[in-house]
């Protein structure tokens, strides 16, 4: 989807998106707040080993958000706009790779500065 849009907000039916460069991926427009909160949720499967899946470019009042691969792992970068600034989570509490197609389900919310993430069956809760 080179220079491609997509917006999609509880579908109906869900719709495949297929990154055809290594420059591709997905740009969230909305900011990544504390005080805003927010959800992603997605299902994914790949066969490579790093990349940036997702990004969220920061608003007026900070925060931003991706969800990259790196080395055949998982991992969540979240600045919610406070004082903390910037924090990377690894979402592979069984040191498993991602990166073997099969299919995988990733869900992301920030709500008051506690960020819930959850790989498959694993989650995982950061105050």
């Amino acid at each position: 989807m080179p220079g491609g849009h997509v917006q999609v907000i509880d579908p109906s039916v869900l719709h495949p998106v297929t990154f055809t460069s290594d420059a591709a991926h997905i740009r969230v427009a909305a900011p990544w707040t504390s005080s805003a909160g927010g959800r992603v949720e997605f299902h994914f499967r790949t066969v490579e080993p790093t990349g940036l899946m997702l990004y969220s470019s920061p608003g007026s009042g900070g925060g931003s958000l991706s969800i990259e691969l790196y080395d055949g792992r998982l991992y969540v970068n979240v600045d919610d706009g406070s004082t903390g600034g910037f924090r990377k989570y690894a979402l592979d509490a069984r040191s498993e790779r991602v990166d073997d197609g099969r299919a995988r389900h990733v869900s992301v919310q920030l709500d008051n500065d506690v960020v819930r993430m959850s790989l498959d069956d694993f989650q995982r809760v950061e105050r």
